[in-house]
């Protein structure tokens, strides 16, 4: 009897803790799903972070890469300084001379150049070749002269100054341009390109005018005291020296010339359709070699 309740009590408490330990179980697992539940499974998380990435680069704009064009930079060809002279003294080598009927002097910064008995005075400009494609600007004063007197250049000439370009500057400010040669029996020849009865821009004789002379190809480009006054084509003359002159005319006693300054650029890039063309004249001589400057007695020049 005894060991009947025994076995009964033992039997209890064997009920008891196992459900004291199913009570244990139950309440673990319901924190564990709570805790679960509060966290969301990490691989369902991981998924959804990477769904969203994915939403957000499928829905963020593109941007395209705009290509953006560089400047391009062009090498221009820089002018070249051929000659300059201010006058302050002889060093580039002018001959200077005077003698009855004329004078040349280099002489409180300028080169004068006096003239009468109604000839004509050159003045080789003292470049050491022959030019070609250039800009001259050079600066002068007609002091004494008249309505016929002239100042003036020589442009690409041959030894002789007897094929070339010649510019007049008048005093009436006037300007002419010819192209001189010699015909079929060595005689000179002189046709007119261009005439221009008045300058505006010129200013009257005792003041100073600045000339600009542009040798670009076949185009020549005068402009006086900054306005362009002719601008003419010719494609016979490719090169040749460079003069100065003045003319005394038919109905003054003298004509005197004063240039302050001048200075010579290259062309770089010059016109085409340029066509050399022999201008010894029929004397041996290389076209543009300089040759003895001419006096005013020797020069049968107009």
């Amino acid at each position: 009897m005894v060991s009947e309740k025994k076995r009964r009590r033992r039997y209890y408490k064997l009920l008891a803790w196992t459900a004291l330990l199913l009570l244990i179980l139950i309440s673990s697992s319901i924190i564990f799903a709570d805790k679960i539940k509060g966290r969301g499974d990490p691989l369902v998380n991981m998924v959804a972070t990477a769904t969203k990435a994915v939403t957000r680069v499928a829905t963020t704009p593109a941007v395209t890469p705009t290509a953006t064009a560089s400047p391009s930079v062009t090498a221009t060809a820089t002018p070249t300084p051929l000659f300059e002279e201010e006058f302050l003294d002889n060093h580039n080598g002018w001959a200077i001379s005077s003698s009855s009927g004329y004078i040349r002097s280099v002489a409180d910064n300028k080169l004068t150049l006096s003239v009468n008995e109604h000839k004509i005075l050159i003045e080789n400009v003292p470049t050491s070749a022959p030019l070609s494609n250039y800009v001259l600007n050079f600066s002068y004063v007609l002091q004494q002269a008249d309505k016929h007197d002239k100042v003036g250049l020589y442009l690409r000439g041959d030894s002789n100054l007897d094929h070339d370009y010649r510019i007049d500057i008048l005093g009436d400010n006037s300007i002419g341009i010819f192209k001189e040669s010699l015909d079929d029996n060595k005689l000179p020849q002189d046709i007119e390109l261009k005439h221009i009865s008045k300058v505006p821009s010129m200013k009257s004789i005792g003041h100073e005018n600045r000339v600009q002379v542009s040798m670009n190809g076949p185009r020549m480009t005068i402009k006086v005291n900054g306005v362009e006054v002719a601008m003419l084509e010719d494609y016979d003359y490719t090169k040749g020296q460079l003069a100065l002159f003045v003319n005394n005319g038919w109905s003054s006693d003298e004509a005197t010339a004063s240039f302050i300054s001048m200075d010579i650029q290259s062309i770089p890039d010059p016109l085409p359709g340029l066509t050399p063309t022999p201008t010894d004249g029929g004397t041996g001589t290389p076209e543009g070699t300089p040759s003895a400057t001419p006096t005013a007695t020797a020069t049968s020049k107009p």
